[in-house]
């Protein structure tokens, strides 16, 4: 079993020789892989949501934005 290095060094190999990258097709491909493959996340389907509406606050002013994915657990991406 690779480690995570390892998993990591390979899934940017092939997001990046595989002609692989455009960014509205690939995008949930791209983040099921990483979760996957790097994170050894199997259930993956369970721990994102793609494009989901959030609200942003910065400068005093509330902004609707869409995020391309959403993990609950760790509040980014």
């Amino acid at each position: 079993m690779p480690t995570r290095q390892q998993a990591a060094r390979e899934f940017m190999k092939n997001w990046s020789t595989d002609n692989k990258g455009r960014e509205d097709a690939d995008r949930q491909t791209f983040w099921n892989d990483l979760l996957q493959r790097v994170y050894g996340i199997d259930n993956y389907y369970d721990y994102i949501t793609y494009e989901k509406d959030v609200q942003v606050k910065a400068d005093g002013k509330v902004t609707a934005l869409r995020m391309d994915g959403y993990i609950p657990s760790t509040k980014s991406i």
